[in-house]
């Protein structure tokens, strides 16, 4: 069985979609040969980079071009999670490949696939089933996470509020991360600040200068242990929040991307998480999170997320792929 997954990464647009889907491919090769593809150029090369380092092969294809190169690549099942796709894309991979999926954030159009997969909190709420897809993957118990998301522990929350976690994505092109780690360290002289740099940050050397007694910063650190680790956390709302649902941390989320406004309202509705609209919101808010708020957020998001999603999906895909080979 061959799967192929086309997915891109980069300063620009960030890791997520390569972080994501690097996670279902591991449970992919157990059964499977598993290769990407990617966009060719510069300001993708961090997410081929990436891919490459957890040892996938990856056909760089042109970006203009990449719809009329697909037909020269034969796999069993092809597997996208971008934005930069429409219904033409979706209509054209469905002819090439025996089984097609979307891994999808906004149902943004009805794409010609077998299966939709949306691992958000608020995927339910898409409207989906009115859609003729053969299956249909919501919700956060296909959430995509590492191993290292197993089997943690219940978190326990302390009486106060000393270690506080920032974490803003694998790219952080703006530096948020600096400002809302020194608004922290200027209020809360009793906190100490942990930061974590993604592999895609431009401003590390930035963050570097913040160091001191109480700031410290994490380049790409095992983040379940980090967030264990912390008594609060400051993240931006895309996949990070989900691996500080599978610890139970406490979450102030802060919007990064446009993409990520749906997700912040569903968990604060849900009680999963603070939203936070600016810096000093997040500053202020951090002071307001007493035991009682963190223990609801902590129990409400542990309940979300276990950490087997990735089992799960593989698991599915594997299925619908055997079915339709008549294996």
């Amino acid at each position: 069985m061959k799967i192929i997954i086309r997915a891109d990464g980069g300063t620009e647009i960030g890791l997520g979609h390569i972080m994501r889907t690097s996670v279902l491919a591991e449970k992919l090769r157990v059964f499977a040969e598993v290769m990407y593809i990617c966009k060719h150029g510069c300001r993708f090369i961090d997410g081929i980079r990436y891919v490459k380092r957890q040892g996938f092969d990856v056909i760089e294809l042109d970006e203009i071009s990449l719809i009329g190169q697909l037909d020269k690549i034969q796999a069993d099942c092809l597997i996208t999670d971008s934005y930069d796709v429409n219904e033409v894309y979706f209509d054209t991979t469905k002819k090439v490949f025996p089984v097609t999926g979307y891994i999808d954030d906004l149902n943004r159009f009805k794409p010609n696939v077998d299966f939709i997969v949306n691992q958000n909190v608020y995927a339910r709420d898409l409207n989906y089933e009115n859609m003729a897809i053969e299956e249909l993957f919501l919700g956060t118990r296909y959430a995509l996470l590492r191993e290292e998301f197993k089997n943690l522990p219940s978190k326990q929350i302390k009486a106060d509020v000393k270690d506080v976690l920032v974490t803003l994505g694998g790219a952080d092109i703006q530096n948020v991360s600096g400002d809302i780690a020194k608004g922290l360290y200027d209020q809360y002289p009793f906190i100490n600040i942990h930061v974590a740099v993604g592999p895609s940050f431009i401003h590390g050397d930035k963050l570097k200068e913040l160091e001191n007694d109480r700031i410290k910063v994490y380049y790409m650190p095992k983040m379940s242990d980090l967030m264990s680790k912390c008594d609060l956390a400051v993240s931006a709302c895309g996949s990070t929040l989900y691996e500080l649902f599978a610890c139970g941390t406490p979450v102030i989320g802060v919007v990064v991307a446009e993409n990520q406004k749906i997700a912040a309202q569903k968990v604060n509705d849900v009680g999963a998480a603070f939203i936070a609209k600016d810096i000093g919101d997040i500053v202020a808010l951090a002071g307001k999170c007493d035991f009682d708020k963190r223990f609801k957020m902590s129990q409400t998001s542990r309940a979300l997320v276990d950490g087997w999603g990735s089992d799960r999906l593989a698991k599915e895909i594997r299925r619908l792929v055997m079915q339709r080979l008549g294996g």
